[in-house]
């Protein structure tokens, strides 16, 4: 009987197994940690891929000879291809045809090929530039704009350029026109006639010679 009340007391001091399912964190708090271990595995897999890389730069396995990353890598990769080294850069010759007395005298102009319309437009300025040191034009002509369609050129100038060629009359104007129509169809094939435009509107002027025509060489008016 005595042991039957000790085993009673026991039982009353001992532990009991809950048999309560353990309460699970708020959805909140799961969200967060959930969310904090894929910032780490994500830090931790960049962190890793940086140091193979650096790794691999070292050994030389990665890296791309015509990427440039610096100043002295810039350097570098002009020295090897000949850029500003007078090296293996193309060029070619333009001719321009500058009017000198009754006929034309050729002269060259060297640049490195690039688009259409701008080597020409830039031809073009240049020729523009050698006939007003001629006091054939007048100072301020410039070239607007240029543009192909097909075989035709579009040049489009400024009042000044009509201006310069009323000053100069009909024969000079022609040589001018002339020079540039050679210009312009000797160089750049497809090339076959210009049209000239003023300030962007299609040319009006039909003196001192015809400005409302396109031009070409042996057709023109």
């Amino acid at each position: 009987m005595k042991e039957s009340i000790n085993q009673q007391e026991n039982d009353a001091v001992l532990p009991r197994r809950s048999r309560e399912e353990p309460t699970k964190a708020k959805l909140p708090y799961r969200i967060i940690a959930w969310v904090s271990v894929i910032a780490l595995c994500f830090a931790v897999g960049y962190g890793t891929t940086s140091l193979v890389l650096r790794y691999l730069d070292k050994r030389g396995v990665t890296t791309e000879k015509d990427v440039v990353a610096s100043g002295s890598d810039a350097a570098r990769l002009l020295a090897e291809s000949g850029a500003g080294s007078g090296g293996s850069v193309q060029r070619v010759a333009i001719r321009l045809f500058v009017p000198e007395g009754e006929a034309f005298k050729v002269q060259a102009l060297e640049v490195v090929p690039g688009v259409f319309e701008d080597d020409a437009k830039r031809a073009l300025g240049e020729l523009f530039a050698r006939l007003k040191s001629q006091s054939a034009l007048k100072e301020d002509v410039q070239v607007l704009h240029l543009f192909r369609s097909g075989e035709t050129a579009f040049l489009d100038v400024n009042d000044s350029f009509v201006a310069s060629l009323e000053a100069v009359g009909p024969e000079k104007a022609l040589l001018l026109v002339t020079g540039i129509v050679r210009t312009l169809t000797e160089n750049f094939s497809p090339l076959t006639r210009v049209r000239f435009l003023v300030n962007g509107r299609e040319a009006m002027e039909t003196t001192p010679i015809d400005l409302t025509v396109a031009w070409a060489l042996g057709t023109n008016p």
